[in-house]
């Protein structure tokens, strides 16, 4: 099934760069995007990767590379960059957040995923959402990474399991999550999971009712989650296999999860800090001119805007 550009182009590769100068790729990215107030006009990016990425690359010379409109790419550095975590779960949510403010020259081909997409509890409840229905996963395939851009490759599969309780994944613990049956690779730790719902199409009337059937590809699109980790079959179970094999179950942090991160008190006091010293600053440049001259208003909101409200670094691009 052919997918939207949201989903293709979402993504950042994370990587490390080594003592020789080259860069070592090994995670996805992605952006999601948070609305202000409801007058402001104003929205806030933020990057999202798994926690465990943003340890491994905590202090390290870390770098994500996005496409941009012109073909090419830019490599932001991450080195400095901030990590917010769930503020109650930090060890068992396996997601992390940074502000993302890059210069408004520089003209990204990335889609941001907004928040109005997210999958929650009545949106799975009115589209009768559930086990069966697709997903689609896009992200670093770490094989094919020496290209003249981003190339994601996108993995579709579907939702084996919607637990309403904590599961166990010994990696982290009992945690909440999606379980999805679809092959999974290493670079896609970090990447975003979308969920398409089922359509149901009357076919003919019947003296119980119209008869239906259900139709895939038909329905909307929702951000599911971020893909963390899959489990392995042992290789004990078969011992002439040379390396774990993937079960093709993977597990999936739910977006509600992620928006909880977004939401926690602190960020969501660094949004209404920045909005209200935009507004003071539009208020004291609104004037009465008699001559009808109005001066002309810097109305962009840059990452300068960030460092001075925030005091706290955000992306670079590599010198």
């Amino acid at each position: 099934m052919r997918v939207p550009d949201v989903i293709k182009k979402c993504l950042g590769f994370v990587g490390l760069r080594q003592s020789n100068g080259e860069i070592r790729w090994g995670g996805t990215a992605f952006i999601v995007s948070v609305p202000g107030s409801q007058y402001s006009g104003y929205k806030f990016d933020y990057l999202v990767t798994a926690k465990h990425v943003a340890d491994e690359i905590a202090g390290e010379d870390a770098v994500v590379r996005m496409n941009t409109a012109d073909g090419g790419f830019v490599i932001f550095e991450l080195i400095n960059s901030p990590w917010w975590f769930h503020p109650t779960e930090a060890s068992m949510v396996d997601a992390a957040v940074t502000i993302f403010a890059p210069p408004p020259e520089i003209k990204l081909d990335v889609r941001n995923i907004p928040v109005r997409m997210f999958l929650n509890d009545k949106t799975i409840a009115d589209r009768a959402i559930g086990i069966g229905d697709e997903i689609y996963i896009s992200g670093l395939f770490t094989h094919i990474t020496e290209t003249s851009k981003n190339q994601p490759v996108m993995r579709t599969g579907n939702i084996a399991m919607m637990p309403d309780e904590k599961i166990n994944f010994p990696a982290l613990g009992v945690i909440d999550a999606y379980v999805v049956e679809a092959r999974s690779i290493g670079g896609l730790s970090g990447c975003p999971v979308f969920i398409r719902e089922t359509v149901n199409i009357p076919l003919s009337e019947t003296p119980g009712g119209p008869e239906t059937r259900p139709m895939h590809g038909l329905g909307s699109m929702y951000f599911l989650g971020s893909m963390i980790g899959h489990w392995q079959i042992p290789r004990s179970m078969n011992p002439a296999l040379a390396e774990a094999v993937n079960m093709g179950m993977s597990v999936v942090v739910p977006a509600y999860k992620i928006l909880e991160i977004i939401n926690q008190p602190i960020l969501a006091d660094m949004r209404k800090e920045i909005e209200e010293q935009r507004r003071k600053e539009d208020a004291e440049s609104a004037f009465l001119d008699p001559s009808l001259k109005r001066p002309p208003m810097e109305n962009v909101f840059t990452q300068q805007d960030f460092e001075d409200a925030l005091k706290m670094a955000s992306c670079k691009i590599e010198k």
